[in-house]
């Protein structure tokens, strides 16, 4: 499969044996790093990969397990291990297989028995899924939640928006805020949409503007609308006129 995110903690992908078993897989990020937890009955074995993964591009990874041994192969770079040598050989998996996270009554038992980040939900892309032989899609789940058939996120601060010294900060899935001591902290030559915020005594920084940078030739006319610049802050719930709103250029 390949996956896309800044997620440091997630869960991959997750499936259990029985209530009386404590059989259970488990593949899952753990501090920026694919980590793969098998238990076939004889104590669980975790391989830990040394590539970085969370940093908001894409990535193709494999994980590969028998009875004996375990790899994982993310962009082409293998490790492996042996497995516990015990009674057992073979896994005695049920139930469904989770990706991307598991329900709400599941997530203490996936971290009891080794998954660090059972409680975690990725916040991130996943694509071209496949079990075995079986490629799987949306199609194939019983049930979702919170999840869309197209990514949904972007990474923006990737692309270096804010002046040297500024800070970039993520905000929602395709959005970023740059925080500096300047009064525009966002590069002047930055050609992609981006919202504007000020500061306040409130918990948060308020939303004022979504921009969208326009280049006009030199000599030539371009009207400006709603869709260069916009204003998102709803200045009426703050005792604001629209009278005193006004543009400087």
């Amino acid at each position: 499969m390949e996956i896309k995110t800044q997620s440091q903690h997630a869960l991959l992908f997750y499936n259990t044996g029985p209530p009386s078993r404590s059989d259970f897989i488990a593949l899952e990020i753990y501090e920026g790093h694919l980590r793969l937890i098998l238990d076939k009955g004889n104590g669980a074995t975790g391989l830990n990969s040394s590539i970085y993964i969370s940093d908001g591009v894409w990535h193709k990874v494999e994980a590969h397990f028998k009875s004996a041994y375990m790899e994982l192969n993310v962009d082409d770079h293998i490790e492996d291990q042996p497995t516990h040598v015990g009674e057992n050989k073979f896994f005695d998996l049920s139930g469904y297989l989770f990706i991307g996270g598991v329900e709400v009554n599941k997530q203490a038992r996936a971290v009891s028995q080794g998954a660090k980040n059972g409680d975690k939900s990725l916040e991130g892309c996943i694509q071209n899924v496949s079990v075995g032989d079986k490629s799987l899609s949306i199609k194939d789940a019983q049930v979702t939640l919170g999840i869309k058939a197209e990514c949904q996120w972007a990474y923006p601060c990737l692309k270096n928006p804010c002046v040297d010294g500024s800070r970039c900060i993520q905000e929602g899935t395709d959005g970023f805020k740059c925080e500096c001591e300047l009064a525009l902290c966002v590069r002047q030559n930055f050609t992609t949409a981006y919202k504007v915020f000020t500061k306040t005594t409130l918990p948060s920084d308020l939303e004022v503007l979504s921009l969208t940078p326009m280049e006009v030739q030199e000599g030539g006319q371009v009207l400006i609308t709603s869709n260069h610049l916009n204003l998102v802050l709803d200045y009426q719930k703050y005792g604001v006129r629209e009278s005193g709103v006004l543009f400087h250029v």
